[in-house]
């Protein structure tokens, strides 16, 4: 039930009606009043469309800034699907696609289709859910949860300094966390090339937790050759 104002005067005129139920019968017709009175025209009848149906699926393929959603689309609602995708938001549940972060477009028709969202935040929750769009409108699926994953994290090692026979001098800066927090770092050093946090000859983990940081390189022989290198740690 409802009714338009589309001003005075004679003449041809278009109305908008809004707010109607989908798949529901409507019975439509004009109207025009003056000072005798209201005059109605011949009665019209439509019927509206349906909204598609459509199942959102998992996400998988998980990574610091992209992941992949399925959907399926199990019904047209009677009228082509004229458009298909993604939308998803690190900050709104159900996301549409008027304040979605980001969307995809994936053709048309029924079915099932797979969709790789992008450009994401590392180590950040998001909702996510795909749509469809035909003559009725835009139907959504259900929103799901994912976070994306962290990056492991950047350390750059300092100048080695102040070297003696069995001791040296070092240190490292931590220069990016990787989108999450570090967890560990330190030093390590061998008589070979590129040891690291499980196969060294020495190592060091500070405790401070404050960046730079500097060790002193113990338990050396002398007149050797030693790689020396800073490490850091997040969950990644």
């Amino acid at each position: 039930t409802g009714i338009t104002d589309d001003g005075t005067g004679t003449g041809a005129f278009t109305s908008s009606i809004t707010d109607l139920d989908q798949a529901t019968e409507y019975f439509v017709r004009a109207y025009a009043t003056n000072s005798q009175g209201t005059a109605y025209g011949e009665e019209k009848s439509f019927i509206t469309g349906s909204l598609a149906s459509i199942v959102t699926g998992g996400v998988s393929d998980i990574t610091s800034n992209t992941a992949i959603c399925s959907a399926e689309i199990t019904n047209d609602g009677g009228d082509a699907i004229t458009a298909r995708g993604l939308v998803w938001s690190a900050t709104n549940y159900l996301v549409t696609l008027d304040d979605a972060d980001g969307f995809t477009t994936e053709g048309n028709g029924v079915g099932t289709f797979n969709s790789t969202m992008t450009t994401l935040t590392r180590y950040t929750d998001y909702w996510v859910r795909p749509y469809a769009t035909n003559g009725a409108g835009t139907a959504y699926g259900d929103p799901i949860s994912f976070k994306t994953m962290a990056e492991v994290p950047a350390v750059s090692t300092a100048d080695i300094y102040d070297i003696e026979a069995h001791i040296a001098y070092g240190g490292g800066e931590l220069t990016d966390d990787g989108g999450d927090p570090y967890t560990a770092f330190g030093m390590v050093w061998a008589s070979y090339q590129n040891p690291d946090y499980y196969t060294n000859e020495g190592y060091y983990i500070d405790a401070s937790y404050i960046s730079p940081f500097d060790t002193v390189l113990t338990g050396l022989e002398s007149e050797t050759i030693y790689y020396v290198r800073a490490w850091a740690q997040n969950s990644e």
